[in-house]
């Protein structure tokens, strides 16, 4: 990584001298050191966001006796603050003792568990603080004492989409190897269609392997768990489809599930509750008919405020998307949700119960707050783009005004901090596109602004405008009225098709 700079994505091609042929082998073995190379380089965790990699009990896991600890493992060291809860099906805490940080291994943390837990589904909700700059991620995940159909992978061994492409890529390996040594035997060129079709093969088991990590989200989340932003870090998938990917039909308890929340900052009044859905394999669970049922925990009780739709809004990026289910917290204090729903094959999934804290007001800006005073850098001072935006792509219109002159421009304005190349989970990586999606057709009318998570790239130093507007997670996207009043603030991944109708309001239809 260069100093004061974003990271390169720059692709470069390798030709060789016009007129010549490279020997079969020489071309096989150049097709899979590609492959493997995306798979190492394309699995790694992005550079600022942990994401996890193992859970005992694993998602969706059914144990007999009860368990005593439950530990989680993640790809970068914790900081301290991290946790785990553990809660029953009526959001008793069921963990004894504070959650710890290995000190052997900063990696993993873990909780011890009450004795002799009854038979039943328990919900672990976690939240990973980075080490490096304290980065949340969040997430959950449900397992069961008892004889409950389960889906999760042997111990140690890889789950999910990167397994399968790293098995694919042994095969693939075998195959390459085995078609070039009849070759070189024969003293003849294979045919060139194999030769195509392997490497093709071998290119998409590659693809497939980068896009097999969530941070926001699960476990291999935001983190972020997956966690980012809340993220639920982390929150990507060319894995089995929801039918695939799940437990059987018959499950009595539904079809276990995870939830990557992107909602860390709730507060009284109207709020967004946003989350992702995903397999036990981490791949995303699109189209679910889901609903959040809320509750107000107070002590040993639940007391049920109602049950709302979840709308679910795709991204731009095939295997991301948001369900946001808009609510009202009428008192500051210890809240629940439930996240209930139905396959698009009709087969129910395993409720997730999950405990979390509205304040009385948040730590970021509320609907109705003024924006706060924000002269961010913009390439008027800083002239190199590279220093303003971690984005391999940016669109230079994001950088061009500070957001009080947006302000005073008159018009309104979209603001997004967000850091597209060090978050590539699936709450993260599409929020940038869809903002330029937006931008594009609305261009003129409303102003659009892209702030930087971080103001160093190497070290990584967090913006000073992430403290100045109380942000502890990212992404965030806020939609500011001409007069700079905050109309909307959406956590997680803002999608095309929630900002546009946003910006239709304030404007009058657009």
């Amino acid at each position: 990584m260069a100093p004061d700079h974003g990271p390169s994505r720059e692709r470069r091609g390798v030709s060789g001298a016009a007129g010549t042929r490279m020997p079969f082998a020489r071309r096989a073995a150049a097709v899979l050191v590609l492959a493997w190379a995306l798979v190492l380089v394309r699995t790694g965790p992005a550079a600022a966001h942990s994401e996890t990699v193992e859970s005992k009990p694993a998602p969706g896991e059914a144990v007999l006796p009860s368990p005593t600890m439950v530990t989680v493992r993640y790809t970068d060291p914790l900081g301290p603050e991290s946790t785990i809860s553990v809660v029953d099906d009526a959001f008793a805490e069921v963990t004894e003792g504070p959650t710890r940080v290995d000190a052997d291994d900063p990696h993993a943390m873990s909780v011890a568990l009450l004795h002799d837990l009854p038979l039943g589904a328990y919900t672990v909700a976690w939240t990973a603080h980075d080490a490096a700059d304290g980065h949340k991620t969040s997430g959950s995940y449900t397992f069961s004492v008892g004889d409950v159909a389960t889906t999760s992978p042997p111990s140690g061994q890889p789950s999910g989409t990167a397994g399968q492409t790293i098995l694919v890529l042994v095969v693939l390996t075998v195959a390459v190897l085995g078609v070039a040594t009849v070759a070189r035997r024969r003293a003849r060129p294979a045919p060139a269609a194999m030769l195509a079709a392997l490497a093709f093969a071998t290119a998409v088991a590659g693809v497939a392997a980068g896009c097999s990590g969530a941070s926001t989200a699960g476990p291999t989340a935001p983190s972020a768990a997956g966690t980012a932003g809340t993220q639920v870090a982390s929150s990507a998938v060319d894995g089995p489809t929801a039918a695939s990917s799940t437990a059987a039909a018959d499950d009595p308890d539904g079809v276990p599930i995870q939830i990557s929340i992107a909602a860390s900052d709730l507060a009284v009044g109207e709020d967004r509750f946003a989350f992702a859905i995903l397999g036990v394999d981490n791949a995303l669970l699109p189209d679910v008919d889901a609903t959040a049922t809320f509750f107000r925990l107070e002590g040993e009780a639940a007391e049920e405020t109602g049950t709302v739709p979840a709308t679910y809004y795709a991204s731009r990026l095939p295997e991301a998307g948001t369900y946001v289910a808009l609510t009202r917290f009428d008192r500051a204090g210890p809240w629940g949700v439930q996240i209930s729903g139905t396959l698009p094959d009709g087969r129910a999934v395993a409720p997730n119960r999950v405990r979390f804290e509205v304040a009385s007001r948040p730590r970021s800006p509320a609907v109705g707050d003024m924006a706060p005073p924000t002269a961010n850098r913009t390439l008027a001072t800083v002239p190199d783009i590279a220093a303003l935006t971690s984005d391999p792509m940016p669109d230079r219109a994001l950088y061009a005004m500070t957001v009080d002159e947006a302000v005073a421009s008159g018009k309104p304005t979209v603001v997004v901090f967000a850091t597209p190349g060090y978050c590539e989970s699936r709450i993260c990586t599409p929020v940038i596109d869809e903002v330029k999606a937006v931008a594009a057709a609305w261009r003129g009318r409303v102003n659009f602004i892209h702030l930087e998570v971080y103001k160093s790239f190497n070290p990584l130093v967090l913006a000073d405008e992430m403290e100045a507007w109380g942000l502890e997670t990212e992404p965030w996207t806020f939609v500011l009225t001409g007069d700079g009043h905050v109309a909307a603030r959406l956590e997680g991944n803002a999608t095309q098709a929630e900002l546009v109708p946003l910006l239709e309001r304030i404007t009058g239809g657009g």
